[in-house]
Formats: structure tokens, C-alpha cells, sequence
């Protein structure tokens, strides 16, 4: 966690950030390639959350985001996320599983937020207030 300091009457935000992770499957419609196919990936992600440090030192409690990291990770591990009603009329593409988590997490804390997935080493997206 970083600090939040005062400098020349600014105040500086802090951020923290908590790692989670999921192993799914999915298929993409209307797609032309061989992710057209059911197939699975390792997700791992975090979610970082900026704000200003309060009274106790924190920005968030952390384990309320535990809690609902948790929550995620238990709705999309070994799940075939084409299935989930979370996805319904959507494909489960990494944007949109990205903005799903964003949408759960911001009904339960209430600070400007980001989330950054990954699908692949090389493949990722992030969702959320600031970027």
C-alpha cells in the first residue's frame, strides 16, 4: 500500500492492488478462428483500488475485497462461462469477463477501481474508473 502524503496542499492518492485467479471455458461466437471451439484458460488478474488513505491507514478493508474477490473467483473457476446467466446474450470475451468483475466488485465497494485480467500471457484487458 502506498502512502498518502500532502505536498504543497495536494493530496496524493494511494493505491492498493490484490491478485486473483480462475480456470475457465468458453468458446467465442462469431468468431472465424479456432476460439470458435470450446477451450479452457488460466485467468489470473488483479484488482487495483485507488483512494485516499482514512484514519486506521487503509483505503479499503481488505478483507471485505477478499470477500468478494472470493466471490468471483468461485462463480468462474472451472465454470463454462458460456453457460453462466452472467454472460447470457454475450460472449465471454477477456473485455467483458473483465467489465462482469468490475460491475460485482463496485456493488460492494464503493471506491474508484480498475481490473486488469489476463487470458494469456499475452492477452489482456483492463476495465474500470481509471486507467
Amino acid at each position: 500500500m502506498a502512502l498518502l502524503f500532502v505536498l504543497g496542499g495536494l493530496e496524493v492518492i494511494a493505491t492498493i492492488s490484490r491478485n486473483f485467479k480462475f480456470s475457465s471455458a468458453h468458446r467465442m461466437g462469431n468468431y472465424a478462428g479456432k476460439c470458435s471451439k470450446i477451450h479452457g484458460h488460466n485467468y489470473h488478474g488483479y484488482v487495483t483500488i485507488k483512494g485516499s488513505i482514512d484514519s486506521e491507514g487503509y483505503i479499503v478493508d481488505i478483507s471485505v475485497l477478499k470477500k468478494y474477490l472470493a466471490e468471483v473467483e468461485e462463480m468462474h473457476d472451472h465454470a463454462y462461462l458460456n453457460e453462466l446467466d452472467l454472460y447470457e446474450n454475450k460472449t465471454p470475451s477477456v473485455e467483458n469477463i473483465s467489465r462482469e468483475i468490475f460491475r460485482h466488485l463496485k456493488d460492494h465497494i464503493n471506491e474508484e477501481m480498475k481490473i486488469t485480467l489476463y487470458e494469456t500471457e499475452n492477452n489482456f484487458s483492463t476495465y474500470g474508473d481509471f486507467l
